[in-house]
């Protein structure tokens, strides 16, 4: 088995921290996606930094409460010897848990300028209702 180590940082704690996850061989180890999520209410809105992604690249799927994002960057063709190569090339990707059901039928998705926005529904089950009370 494989240790794949991502450092992360948190903004809410100024620490950082390493998470790390297991991968069997012939698995494919993703380089993490820095993600924002915020929550308006209805939907969660997610915004994934995905410099040199392809939307073509692109594979988003929601089950559940679960959303995962990858991609992949490929490398330019190149005619030449490559001298110096610095730019990630390879599988990216980030795997998200919310704390509730999600609705994927009417979930909605944009790649503009390397920024990858995704707008998820909460299910109907998982909203918040108010419930008026009536008296006599």
């Amino acid at each position: 088995m494989n240790t794949v180590y991502a450092l992360q940082y948190a903004p809410t704690t100024g620490l950082r921290r390493w998470n790390w996850r297991w991968t069997e061989p012939g698995d494919v180890a993703y380089q993490p996606v820095s993600v924002d999520v915020h929550d308006d209410g209805q939907a969660f809105v997610i915004s994934a930094l995905m410099p040199g992604v392809a939307a073509d690249d692109l594979k988003i799927e929601i089950e559940g409460d679960t959303i995962s994002l990858r991609g992949e960057i490929k490398a330019d063709p190149a005619e030449a010897k490559v001298l110096l190569r610095e730019r990630f090339v390879g599988k990216v990707g980030r795997t998200l848990t919310m704390p509730v059901a999600l609705d994927s039928e009417n979930s909605q998705a944009s790649l503009e300028a390397g920024v990858l926005t995704l707008r998820v529904p909460k299910a109907a089950t998982a909203r918040r209702k108010v419930i008026p009370v009536t008296g006599p």
